[in-house]
């Protein structure tokens, strides 16, 4: 009897070496996702401890002390919301037709000052002659919208010309009556 013949081939099938290089690819992407896994741990813990520690800063950080209000300041945040509260478009229209009753150019505001004491505004202003003062200060006082209006000093400036007179005027509008809803 013949002897069987055996095979034998010393050459590496070519499927194999297509195995051992898809192996090493595999197992560089795995290396590479196990590297970034790692990477992203370590930065979550970075974060972990910077939010510990700004939430220890937080605890523990001194408070403001509370503003305390004297009577002093107490007042003058009155005055600054009276001032802020004054009614400027009621007062401007009352100014202008005052100012359209008397003859043109007759008299001339110099200013306007909220007094939030007693709640009123104080005008300063100037007028070509007393007559066309008196007449200004009568025209407010007609007006309905104001309660008062009182002519509390007038002066002939010195060094002025000649039939000037600044005169100052306290005024007081008559309370609006509140809306209903």
């Amino acid at each position: 009897m013949s002897a069987a013949t055996l095979p034998i081939d010393f050459a590496a099938p070519r499927h194999t070496r297509l195995a051992v290089a898809l192996g090493l690819l595999a197992v560089l992407l795995a290396l590479s996702i196990g590297l970034a896994w790692w990477n992203g741990e370590q930065h979550l813990r970075v974060l972990r401890g910077e939010a510990a520690k700004a939430e220890r800063l937080a605890r523990t950080a001194s408070r403001p002390a509370p503003v305390r209000l004297t009577p002093d300041r107490a007042r003058a945040v009155n005055d600054a919301v009276i001032r802020l509260n004054t009614p400027w478009e009621r007062l401007f229209a009352v100014l202008s037709a005052a100012a359209d009753r008397t003859r043109p150019r007759a008299v001339a505001l110099l200013a306007l000052e909220p007094e939030s004491a007693v709640q009123a505004v104080k005008i300063t202003a100037e007028a070509r002659s007393v007559e066309a003062m008196l007449s200004y200060q009568r025209a407010l006082q007609s007006n309905p919208d104001v309660q008062s209006a009182v002519l509390t000093r007038h002066e002939v400036p010195a060094d002025e010309t000649v039939g000037v007179v600044r005169f100052w005027i306290e005024l007081r509008l008559a309370p609006q009556p509140e809306a209903r809803p």
